[in-house]
């Protein structure tokens, strides 16, 4: 074992200035992410401390601090993946389209409420994820159609969730308090059965607590979210991908971090300020989804494990995480444009008010689509233009 600690010793001192010298190189070449860089190297100078730490521990050599070595090993190999996966790639590659798109999403994150927000870095070549294993200054994907097209940018506020929900660790608490809550009233409620009933329902009252892992409590929290800031238009973007993802939408995968299709759109629409609920584009969005939830059946295992009141409880206590966490947060309840101003770029147009706009005129009005998005994006992309 000292032998293989010696070893990695050398490792990561080979890494680690690796690292630092690629820091340096972009520090001159990025004068817009200074921040950025200089919290990464504050992460490397953290993994060098951890790395004399080890070294000492081979130089001593006595089997209790032998014992400490791994959970140091495993610290700094952590630091080094997220920088030289995600990090360094981002910095790297960062072209003219990431940087408008990162200058959007930095005024998005403004307005909802993450003031803890540095800095970001965004690369618009993969699906839409997020890490935010730095907060202040985390690393954005998409995909490259972001810079010329709004469909799906409504999934970016998701995004912005997980930065907010990796901030504030009590959010999680808050939400798998509430489920353990919901699924023990549940089992209070058991009628007369016989011993071989009861271990079978507890057996599958279990299963399904035990499904809301913290990575769907997330994915929950970041829908709600998205919802709360983003309005219609991320609702209109769940019941899209519900019906463009191929599967049965109540289909609950013990594999897939995200809920069942089915249960997202619930959430999103429960998650509707209460000024959208009678709008007609709201009402539009109701009648497509209903119309092809009546060709499908929902699965016993879906009833329990997603059950309408639980998901009300959990945006609910999202909904307060927002309010209590992020107070500076907007709630989209922006008036919908009225069918004479619906071509109509507003010159103060925020990305929620366009991505609202377009999802009524994707709907309703198809064929001027095309020329309406292309000016949009303009205007945002090239705001002195307006």
């Amino acid at each position: 074992m000292l032998d293989y600690l010696k070893a990695k010793v050398t490792d990561f001192n080979v890494v680690l200035s690796w690292i630092e010298q690629e820091l340096a190189d972009l520090q001159s070449k990025r004068s817009n992410h200074t921040q950025l860089i200089s919290r990464l190297q504050g992460k490397i100078n953290e993994c060098r401390g951890l790395c004399t730490s080890l070294q000492l521990i081979t130089r001593i050599g006595h089997p209790m601090l032998i014992a400490r070595a791994l959970p140091i090993i495993h610290d700094i190999n952590w630091w080094t993946i997220i920088i030289t996966w995600y990090y360094l790639p981002a910095l790297r590659r960062e072209g003219d389209a990431d940087i408008v798109v990162r200058g959007i999403l930095l005024d998005a994150a403004r307005r909802c409420g993450l003031t803890w927000m540095e800095d970001m870095a965004v690369r618009l070549d993969g699906a839409q994820a997020t890490v935010s294993a730095i907060t202040e200054s985390p690393v954005f994907f998409g995909p490259p159609q972001h810079s010329v097209s709004l469909l799906g940018m409504a999934g970016l506020y998701h995004e912005l969730g997980h930065n907010a929900f990796q901030r504030f660790l009590t959010i999680a608490d808050n939400l798998a308090a509430v489920t353990f809550g919901y699924f023990s009233e549940f089992r209070r409620q058991a009628g007369p059965l016989t011993p071989e009933e009861l271990t079978e329902r507890n057996r599958t009252i279990d299963e399904a607590l035990n499904y809301w892992k913290l990575e769907r409590l997330n994915e929950v929290f970041c829908d709600v979210f998205a919802t709360f800031v983003c309005g219609p238009a991320y609702y209109f973007l769940s019941v899209d991908m519900a019906l463009t993802l191929a599967g049965d939408p109540f289909d609950v995968d013990p594999i897939d971090v995200h809920p069942p299709p089915a249960a997202r759109v619930y959430v999103c629409q429960r998650a509707l300020a209460s000024n959208y609920l009678n709008e007609p584009f709201i009402s539009l969005l109701h009648d497509i989804w209903n119309d092809y939830l009546q060709t499908l059946n929902r699965s016993s295992q879906f009833e329990l494990t997603c059950a309408s009141e639980l998901l009300d409880r959990l945006v609910q206590c999202s909904v307060r995480s927002i309010e209590t966490h992020l107070p500076e947060a907007e709630r989209y309840e922006h008036p919908l444009p009225i069918e004479t101003d619906l071509m109509q770029i507003p010159s103060d147009a925020t990305l929620e008010i366009l991505l609202n706009q377009g999802g009524q005129i994707l709907l309703k009005k198809p064929e001027q689509y095309t020329d309406w998005e292309q000016k949009a994006v303009e205007s945002l992309m090239f705001p002195d233009t307006k």
